[in-house]
């Protein structure tokens, strides 16, 4: 864990607070759907999420890892940050037709 300079949080989007276990958490987004926590009590830093395609987190050595899942999922839930499915779709070849609109080989 480390203590989060104040100059670095000037380029990070503060997506709001969460509170989990009592205390409050900053989460900042650092890129398309990537966060950075950060404990407000101390100005520590936790790790960091990525909400797409799936949720991974990344803790801070010595931060246990389902507090941050705990601390995501809080965020998601609260509306905090935004979530959107990748959905992959399978290409389709047309099917061949004739002049007529008939199905040919």
């Amino acid at each position: 864990m480390r203590n989060v300079s104040r100059g670095r949080l000037g380029g990070m989007d503060c997506k709001g607070m969460v509170q989990c276990s009592g205390k409050t958490y900053r989460i900042m987004k650092m890129g398309p759907g990537s966060y950075e926590v950060v404990r407000i009590l101390d100005d520590v830093r936790m790790g960091s999420f990525d909400v797409s395609p799936r949720l991974r987190v990344r803790p801070e050595p010595g931060v246990v890892e389902n507090l941050l899942v705990e601390i995501a999922l809080t965020a998601l839930k609260e509306a905090k940050l935004s979530w959107t499915a990748q959905v992959h779709g399978v290409l389709v070849p047309p099917v061949p037709r004739d002049s007529s609109g008939l199905v040919g080989p």
